[in-house]
């Protein structure tokens, strides 16, 4: 979310790794870079490559949104309105909990596992006795 902030309201449209390390003040908690997090939502984040020579500071982060904003005065990109984000903002979140509902159904499992190891459990005992 902070991500999508950065890029939809900041005068420049595109960071660098370094740029964005600048502008958020940290790490990100769910990925080792910011580009690696841009990387892995590719429906709100475009990545352009490092350079020939590999320097990673030539990474450019890019909201996919904001490029689509027609430019305006001296062919400059406005940021993005505030029920855009707001929006943008919205699909992220409801993005996150449908990951997270997915990851967490086995859960749901559990006390059946239990039941089913307790029973079987029951039943080796009861034969044992014999």
């Amino acid at each position: 979310m902070a991500l999508i902030q950065v890029l939809a309201l900041a005068e420049e449209t595109r960071r660098s790794e370094k740029g964005l390390g600048d502008d958020l003040q940290r790490h990100p908690e769910s990925a080792e870079s910011w580009t690696q997090l841009a990387q892995a939502h590719p429906e709100f984040f475009r990545v352009r490559a490092p350079d020939a020579r590999g320097n990673t500071d030539v990474y450019r982060v890019s909201l996919i949104a904001r490029a689509v904003v027609p430019k305006g005065e001296e062919d400059h990109r406005e940021a993005l309105s505030s029920d855009l984000l707001g929006k943008l903002l919205d699909i992220a979140i409801s993005l996150h909990d449908r990951h997270k509902a997915r990851t967490d159904q086995w859960k749901a499992l559990l006390p059946i596992a239990g039941a089913i190891v307790a029973g079987l459990f029951a039943i080796a005992v009861a034969l044992l006795k014999r």
